[in-house]
Order: structure tokens, then sequence, then C-alpha cells
């Protein structure tokens, strides 16, 4: 029977992180979740309650622990549940507005105490995925930090944006950054731009950059970029 009860509850609880988790409502009711848990529990012991009180309380629990019974208590179960998360969903203003902004404000500020690169790089990125509206003044205003590893981190960001005039002008400065991994990472953030400034930044670089690989690998996207010029 404890076997029967723990499967079901761990069912429930499957259920409701994928309902809620899908409608954006489980940080909201997260922390009230034992009690819901608590009720399907009590269900689930009334069944056996009823069973126990009429005929052969052994042989019925046994029955009911067959798995087609097993299923039809746990559905029992997750009805329940399934109709206390409904209303909650139906009565529930959602606060992912809010949410986002509270944790905008608590990445900004670890991005911008962050005493190590790593840090704040990682800041930086969560940043960006979360708040895309205002990620290229960000990204730009990264690019000319100090940090070598800002600035690939920033670089390696903006190839997301890479369709946008304000990120190809950026990468266009990174071409001729000092560090070979951020001219690398811009190079392959400008592949397959036809514009016009492009092929002219891959040019130089492809021609003059001291470092033979990435003379190559420009001459490459140079190639590709003038296809998509054709």
């Amino acid at each position: 029977m404890k076997k029967l009860l723990s499967i079901s509850l761990l069912t429930i609880s499957f259920v409701a992180f994928d309902y809620l988790g899908g409608n954006s409502l489980w940080p909201l009711v997260q922390p009230t979740m034992g009690a819901y848990l608590q009720s399907g529990k009590a269900y689930l012991q009334c069944w056996l309650a009823e069973l126990s009180d009429s005929g052969n309380a052994a042989t019925k629990i046994d029955v009911m622990s067959k798995p087609p019974q097993q299923d039809f208590l746990q559905q029992q179960a997750q009805s329940q549940l399934m109709a206390q998360m409904a209303t909650i969903s139906a009565n529930t203003v959602p606060l992912e507005p809010k949410l986002a902004k509270e944790q905008i404000k608590q990445y900004r500020q670890d991005y911008e105490q962050a005493d190590n690169s790593d840090d704040k790089r990682a800041a930086l990125v969560a940043l960006v995925e979360l708040d895309k509206r205002n990620a290229l003044p960000l990204l730009e205003n990264a690019y000319r930090d100090q940090d070598a590893g800002l600035r690939l981190e920033a670089v390696e960001q903006l190839v997301a944006f890479n369709q946008q005039d304000r990120a190809v002008t950026i990468l266009l400065s990174a071409l001729n950054d000092p560090d070979p991994n951020v001219v690398m990472e811009a190079i392959e953030g400008l592949a397959n731009n036809p514009d016009k400034k492009v092929i002219s930044g891959l040019s130089q670089i492809a021609a003059n950059h001291p470092d033979q690989l990435i003379r190559e690998v420009a001459a490459d996207y140079l190639s590709q970029a003038r296809d998509f010029a054709d």
C-alpha cells in the first residue's frame, strides 16, 4: 500500500510540474505544492479506507494494487490535482514581466560587480538571453572592455544579431582586435553577409593579417560572402 501511495504521489508531482511549467506558473505555486501533494495523499488514503471498510480489505487492496487499478487511482488523484491547478491558472495573473525585470536587475548587478572575467561573462550571457531588447548596447559596451575574454564573449553573442547594422559595425571593428581569438570569432560572425562593408573588411583581413590561419579563414568566408552577393 505504501508503495502504491508513493508511486501515485510521484506521478502527481511530475504531472503538476509539467502542467505548471508549460503554463509559466510553476514559480508562483511551487511553495504550496506540499499542500496539494498532501491533498492527493489524503485522496488516495480515503480510497484505501473505503476499501478497508467493506469486505476483505487485504483482497481488495491487493486488487487495487494491480497495474490497471493503480492507473485508475493515479488518474483519480491527478484529476483532483489538475482541477486545483486549473483553478490557480484561471485566477492568477502571470508575473513573468515582474520576475523578468527583477532577474534583469540582479544579472546587471552581477555583471557590474563581477570581480573576475568568468563571472562577468556569465552575467553578460544571462543578460543578453533575458533582455534581448537591450542586448546590443550592452554588447557594444562589453566589447570596449580591456579584458579580452569579455570582448570575445561579446563578439560571440553578437553573432545572433549579425543581420542588424549596429551588430555588423561592432563585428567589423572586432576584425582589428589585438586578440586573434576575437578576430576569428568576428570573421565567423560576418560569414554569409553580402554587405559591401563586410566584403571590404574580410578582404583586408584575408590579405594583411599577420596570422596565416586567420588569413585563410577570412579568405574562405570572403568567398562565401561574395557568392551571396552575386
